[in-house]
């Protein structure tokens, strides 16, 4: 009988009245049966209620992950708001850095947290209030059957929206790969996208970056050290049919070692950006959000095949420049310049191209709201001194699907004068035309081809 208690004792240091103590780190790694669950304390299971610790202590524990491997842990947490545990991930190539990313636990969160090599730690912060925790852990070995595709990517072109697969997918770059994380439609699915790892090379043994959770709400893109980036996701393609990251050859090199001097005479796509922020809108409503360049340049960027609107922007700074982009980040990809004494007679504005990037250069702009509706946008509504653009579906991309045709109305009872310039054309030949026609009370009065 005294054997099983001396296991306890070393399971989980000693329990008091008032709940277990530890020291640490107390250290887990795999066992040989790869099927066995691994529960801590290790007189606990799921069955039952999370094992209360004591107040005013320090925990830290550490998961062991072999190479090859990755492990599925299960938190328990029951505790004040006060009481901090904390999961962190090691930084795996950035010399002078601990860790690379810390993720707050959440009470009753049983949804499972993906863990990748080499090692995790959990950290519990000292507190005058007492909680419960406990954790169980499964390892296990990647599939070697799953399907590897490489993907190559080239300076200034598109950058790449990704829709979930089941694949392990490799971008390779001609200088670094640069990943923006995108907010789901619904955010209580957010926990979902703990089902993912970014390493930063070809294979699962490269250093761990993170996951698209953790890049998404960083709200800054991550980037590569070398050519190479792999991204694995757990059952995703299951659960989400839209872009869920971007990538994108990007120069960090010139970006990170470089003075404020040389930082200027960067063209577009090399900007260093403070932040880079991918978002979905739910389907069926009009998406509001807030752009801040206070401390630096930042991104907004979306995806889709749907035409995207900008409705209304409700505040826009003094000094601000919004430069709107179809495809990559450069000069040749700007399709306008918004700014505090522009913007409103160029809204509503109609964008076509599957990535769509928002550059705000400084200050705050607030109330930024898109739509996929056309009536909601109000785009064929024309108003006195509305300025704005028309563009085929893929303009700026080879593709035989450039047919476009707009219409505009106004208050039959006001007469209408309106100019048009045709500012260019990718392709030109007999199949290029513009034809303009203008009716009134139903019937034709111009035509211009």
């Amino acid at each position: 009988m005294k054997f099983p208690f001396c296991i306890i004792l070393f399971s989980i240091g000693y329990v008091t009245s008032s709940g277990y103590t530890c020291q640490g780190p107390i250290k887990l790694a795999p066992p040989n049966d790869l099927t066995q669950l691994v529960n801590w304390p290790s007189i606990w299971n799921d069955s039952m209620p999370p094992i209360p610790f004591a107040s005013q202590q320090s925990c830290s524990w550490e998961i062991s992950v072999p190479d090859g491997m990755y492990a599925s842990v299960v938190f328990y947490k029951n505790a004040p708001s006060a009481v901090s545990i904390s999961l962190v991930y090691p930084n795996g190539y950035a010399v002078g850095y601990e860790e690379l990313f810390r993720l707050i636990l959440d009470n009753n969160d049983l949804y499972p947290y993906i863990l990748m090599s080499p090692k995790v730690k959990i950290n519990l912060g000292k507190s005058k209030y007492e909680g419960s925790f406990s954790f169980n852990v499964l390892w296990s070995k990647y599939d070697p059957s799953i399907t590897h595709d490489n993907i190559h990517l080239v300076k200034g072109a598109t950058p790449t929206a990704m829709i979930p697969n089941s694949h392990l997918t490799t971008f390779t770059a001609q200088t670094t790969v640069s990943i923006v994380g995108f907010s789901l439609k619904n955010q209580s699915e957010y926990v979902f996208l703990r089902q993912s790892a970014v390493f930063d090379g070809e294979s699962t043994s490269a250093p761990f970056l993170g996951t698209l959770y953790s890049i998404m709400m960083s709200g800054k893109e991550k980037v590569s050290s070398g050519k190479y980036l792999t991204v694995y996701t757990w059952g995703l393609d299951n659960q989400f049919d839209y872009t869920l990251y971007m990538v994108q050859d990007r120069a960090s090199e010139q970006i990170m070692n470089c003075d404020l001097e040389s930082l200027n005479a960067l063209s577009s796509d090399e900007q260093n950006f403070f932040t880079y922020r991918g978002v979905n809108c739910e389907d069926g409503f009009d998406c509001k959000f807030q752009i801040l360049a206070n401390y630096g340049t930042a991104v907004l960027v979306t995806s889709g095949s749907q035409a995207e609107y900008i409705k209304n922007i409700e505040t826009f700074s003094d000094k601000s420049t919004l430069k709107v982009y179809e495809g990559a980040i450069s000069d040749a990809t700007l399709v306008t310049t918004l700014t505090k004494a522009n913007y409103k007679n160029r809204l509503p504005m109609d964008l076509k191209n599957t990535i769509r990037q928002y550059v705000l250069d400084t200050g705050t702009i607030t109330g930024f709201t898109i739509t996929h509706d056309t009536s909601s946008a109000d785009w064929n509504e024309m108003y006195d001194g509305r300025k704005g653009f028309i563009h085929s579906a893929f303009h700026g991309v080879v593709s035989d699907q450039q047919d476009t045709d707009e219409s505009f109305i106004t208050d039959k009872k006001k007469q209408l004068y309106f100019n048009y310039i045709v500012r260019d054309a990718d392709f030109t030949g007999d199949k290029t035309s513009l034809t303009v026609k203008v009716w009134s009370n139903g019937n034709q009065v111009s035509s211009d081809v």
